[in-house]
């Protein structure tokens, strides 16, 4: 307590116009330690002021640095300076200031997933295949025969006939019952041949309809036979009977066919030398 008021001693007397207000804070102090006496000789104190143990004090500032005394009434005069904020001992532990210029270095934000888009596509893993079926394991000592391909030759398309086509022209006759439920009737076929090469007297011929029973008589040609179906065969037998090629002649063979119905003689067939022959009717 004494060291303290006579610290307090010295910075009042240093304040030089204001000891009045000094004189008034000390006698405000408890005990009254400092008589008047000892405020007159302070006076004319200088700020080194005698300690009461080492003798003498250090110069003090003619300000004050830390916190005013216990008891000590504020100045009602212009308010004291501010005394500046103590720094921290630990000099370390505090952050270093930014650069001028530079800004700080952003928080990353959130995570928001990977939106980061690969620049290259990593390819699919290739499926396995199925195993389809093998080929059979050979038994040691065995071999292989091979099946030979049969190879098909494929003959090219014959080349037209250059032998006799003909053309049937068709006349039929008169019709007559024969009173046992059977019909006669005349019939005349002029034969042409459109073929480049003649065709030579002795040729066969062969008209057909299912209605035929049989041939009575035929003019111009050998009759031979009928068989089941209603085909009537026979062959030419006269040597003019040449059927000249490209038309240029008609060769008239004819009969008297019986059939089971009157109105059923026209032929459905006709060949010479077993080529058919286009029929066609005469008006």
């Amino acid at each position: 307590m004494a060291v303290l008021k006579w610290l307090l001693l010295c910075l009042l007397l240093s304040a030089g116009p204001k000891l009045a207000a000094a004189r008034g804070l000390l006698e405000a102090v408890p005990g009254n330690f400092f008589s008047a006496r000892a405020l007159l000789q302070a006076e004319q104190c200088t700020c080194t002021c005698p300690s009461p143990t080492t003798g003498s004090a250090p110069a003090l500032a003619p300000q004050l640095t830390g916190a005013a005394a216990p008891g000590l009434a504020p100045e009602t005069g212009s308010p004291p300076a501010p005394a500046p904020a103590p720094l921290p001992e630990n000099t370390s532990a505090l952050a270093p200031a930014p650069e001028m210029g530079s800004p700080p270095a952003e928080a990353p934000g959130p995570d928001m997933g990977n939106s980061t888009v690969p620049s290259t596509v990593p390819a699919p893993a290739p499926e396995s295949e199925s195993p389809g079926a093998s080929a059979p394991a050979l038994v040691p000592g065995s071999s292989i025969s091979e099946t030979p391909v049969p190879i098909i030759s494929v003959s090219p398309p014959a080349a037209p006939n250059a032998g006799p086509y003909c053309t049937a022209n068709i006349q039929p006759g008169v019709t007559w019952s024969n009173g046992d439920g059977t019909y006669s009737g005349i019939m005349n076929v002029m034969l042409v041949n459109h073929g480049s090469n003649d065709i030579p007297t002795g040729w066969t011929f062969s008209i057909q309809n299912p209605n035929y029973l049989g041939v009575y008589g035929a003019w111009n040609w050998m009759y031979s036979g009928m068989d089941s179906t209603g085909n009537a065969t026979g062959y030419a037998n006269q040597s003019w009977e040449t059927i000249q090629a490209n038309a240029q002649n008609q060769v008239n063979v004819g009969a008297i066919f019986q059939g089971s119905s009157p109105q059923n003689f026209y032929p459905r067939g006709i060949t010479v030398n077993g080529q058919r022959c286009f029929i066609q009717q005469l008006r």
